[in-house]
This record gives C-alpha cells, sequence and structure tokens, in this order.
C-alpha cells in the first residue's frame, strides 16, 4: 500500500491518486464530452439549415424552376441516416452522468483533510491567491507557491500520459 496520499507509483506498482487529481482528470473527461454533445447539436443545426429559404439574389437572372425534391424530407432522410437524436441522447445521458460524478467528486474534494486536496479547492474552485491561501492554512507565501507549482506540474506530466 502507498505510504503517502501524494505518491503516484507504489512499491506495488499500482496507481494511488489523490482526490485533486481524480476531479482533475474528470473535469477534463466532462468537458470533453460537452464539446462532442456541442459538435452533435451542430452538425443537427446545420443539417436544419438547408432547410430554411435563403434571401432572394438581385444581381442574377430569375430562373423558374426548381430542385423537385422537398428539402425536409431530406434533412429528415440525413438525420435518420446520420442517427442525430440518438447520438444526441447518448451523449447527454453520459454528460449528465460524469456531472453528478464531478458534483460528488467536488464534495469528497471539500470535505478532503490533505493540504493539497485543500490548497486545490482553494486556488482552483474558489479562485483565491496564495496570500489568503497561506493565512488560512498556516503556510507561508512561497510554500503555498511552490505547491501549487509542484501540483501544476503533476497536471501536466498526467496530461502528456494521456491518464
Amino acid at each position: 500500500m502507498c505510504d503517502s496520499v501524494h505518491d503516484f507509483v507504489c512499491d506495488q506498482g499500482e496507481m494511488k491518486m489523490s482526490i485533486y487529481t481524480e476531479y482533475d482528470y474528470l473535469t477534463k473527461k466532462y468537458k470533453e464530452m460537452q464539446e462532442r454533445y456541442e459538435s452533435i447539436l451542430q452538425e443537427k443545426e446545420r443539417l436544419f439549415n438547408v432547410t430554411q429559404p435563403k434571401a432572394m439574389r438581385y444581381d442574377s437572372d430569375r430562373v423558374d424552376g426548381g430542385d423537385p425534391q422537398n428539402k425536409f424530407d431530406a434533412y429528415l432522410m440525413a438525420k435518420e441516416e446520420k442517427n442525430i437524436d440518438g447520438r444526441l441522447q447518448e451523449a447527454w445521458i453520459i454528460l449528465e452522468d460524469r456531472r453528478q460524478l464531478l458534483k460528488v467528486k467536488e464534495e469528497e474534494l471539500k470535505d478532503s483533510k490533505d493540504l493539497y486536496d485543500k490548497i486545490y479547492k482553494l486556488h482552483y474552485l474558489e479562485k483565491q491567491n496564495g496570500y489568503k491561501i497561506a493565512r488560512k492554512i498556516h503556510y507561508s507565501v512561497s510554500q503555498v507557491y511552490k505547491i501549487i507549482a509542484r501540483m501544476d506540474k503533476m497536471r501536466q506530466n498526467e496530461t502528456k500520459k494521456g491518464v
């Protein structure tokens, strides 16, 4: 078993993540899913915009006739073919699950007694500067900033590894 909460690699080779790293990882995954959901919505909007009437052009000659195909039917067929509504529903369910998991992890982070978790909560969630954090946890300002820098470095290393 690991000796410290801050150990990432244990003697037995197992990984142990502190609460703030788990919260950071879940936040990243939530944002990725949010981007996926938004891209599906934009795709649906682009398909729908094809059905809307366009503005009249005065610089070209008027041509009678037109597309015999109904634009809205084409939209419905393309929407069914790409399964947009199913993908939207699936993405929404995953997004809601991740939102709930993020809330639970945030509560766990707020209740944590670990120093790194406290500093993460104060600095990143409550947006407090090093001076206010130092007063609350009874550390010097330079120590607080060194811990924040160490946390940032660990977060960057995890991003590079793709944990």
